[in-house]
């Protein structure tokens, strides 16, 4: 809950930013350019200005379609869930994709340390404890990957070893796991490693809204100067003529 409450402080600003940011598009291209694509000629106007006068009028009705596309994406993914071999096709779309993949290997493996340590502080079994966290991690194809870490324990491998058959964890972590059963401190080992999870994700979560927040009052601007430019150069245009 914590972390959730972090995350959302977190997004707030980013996702204010962005709101006004479309807010100013819509008014952009519905409510001023309309009144300046009449002073254009085709004669007048370069490849850029055309593509941004061809938008006057359409800035909401833009909105509306991506909005709704979005959305139907978003559903055609929860519903293709449902299904083992559509999930499995979803999944392995999205881990081809190298920052994603990335990405979801650290939310995943945070999953499973987090609940590992908390079966652990419950005096779980190694054997238990592991089948709950498994099962804990969302990622369906990471599920199980990590699902199949109990057989090994079975087979005689040791926690570190199996793990790092999943290719989830990085190098550090499993050398912790290693160290941790040699020395018998592995509830302790785990708890650590669960709480510098936690730290890494906001570490990595500030340093993302840090960078979303420039980036979008960028795009905005980018957009505003274009769309300046196409406004003025007609009514220069003009100006011109009639001097």
């Amino acid at each position: 809950d914590g972390l959730k409450q972090e995350i959302n402080k977190a997004m707030a600003y980013p996702a204010f930013v962005t709101f006004f940011a479309i807010i100013a598009l819509i008014v952009i291209f519905d409510m001023v350019l309309p009144e300046f694509a009449n002073l254009s000629t085709p004669n007048t106007t370069n490849n850029i200005q055309k593509i941004i006068l061809g938008g006057a009028g359409k800035g909401y009705s833009s909105f509306i379609i991506l909005f709704w596309t979005a959305i139907s994406v978003m559903t055609f993914i929860e519903i293709g869930k449902r299904s083992k071999i559509s999930k499995e096709m979803i999944y392995r779309m999205f881990v081809n994709l190298p920052i994603i993949s990335k990405i979801s290997k650290m939310h995943s493996s945070g999953e499973f340390v987090n609940s590992l340590s908390l079966a652990l502080e419950l005096n779980c079994d190694i054997s238990e404890g592991v089948d709950l966290a498994a099962r804990s991690v969302k990622h369906y194809l990471h599920k199980k990957k990590l699902l199949s870490v109990n057989h090994e324990l079975k087979n005689g491998h040791s926690l570190s070893s199996a793990l790092d058959q999943t290719s989830l964890f990085s190098k550090l972590d499993i050398a912790s796991i290693q160290i941790a059963e040699n020395s018998h401190s592995l509830k302790q080992t785990m708890k650590v490693l669960a709480s510098e999870n936690v730290k890494k994700r906001l570490k990595n979560l500030n340093l993302i809204t840090q960078i979303i927040s420039p980036v979008a009052i960028l795009l905005l601007g980018v957009v505003i100067f274009v769309v300046a430019y196409t406004i003025i150069t007609p009514m220069l245009i003009m100006q011109n003529t009639i001097g």
